[in-house]
């Protein structure tokens, strides 16, 4: 079967997994990715254009949440604000990163390599970590 993607070629390889688990395993990874963009734009809503509750629950479950589980996630955003914005910004970062590392490493690249470069840069920012990437070498860890 033909891979539509080489993510997901690398997803399937680095885990063994059959074509439809790292299908899953991406969808699901999209799925979630796409909560948490929700419920950063729901925060934003909230806390700087002033929405009513009932325009976040409407929202919430036409997603799909169920009506206690819109209201946990309200009441979580009401309390918390900017939770979900600041470790989406690192998750996107993060993801930038290893994006820049899977084309200057090309087939060098795993995700072993890639996790292991950033513990062993100990505590860094993400501007030091992309200096550090760009002096690495594209050999194999």
């Amino acid at each position: 079967m033909n891979m539509p993607h080489r993510s997901l070629r690398k997803r399937k390889a680095a885990f063994g997994q059959s074509y439809p688990a790292a299908l899953l395993c991406t969808l699901l990874a999209q799925q979630r990715d796409l909560q948490i963009n929700l419920f950063c734009l729901l925060d934003l809503s909230l806390h700087y254009y002033g929405a009513e509750e009932s325009e976040l629950l409407r929202s919430l479950e036409s997603f799909g949440l169920s009506e206690e589980q819109s209201e946990r996630v309200y009441d979580y955003l009401r309390t918390a604000p900017a939770v979900y914005l600041k470790y989406y910004v690192g998750y996107l970062e993060m993801n930038a990163l290893k994006k820049r590392a899977e084309l200057q490493w090309s087939d060098n690249f795993s995700l072993l390599r890639f996790h292991r470069f950033v513990l062993e840069a100990g505590p860094s920012d993400f501007e030091n970590l992309t200096k550090r990437l760009k002096q690495t070498a594209a050999k194999t860890g």
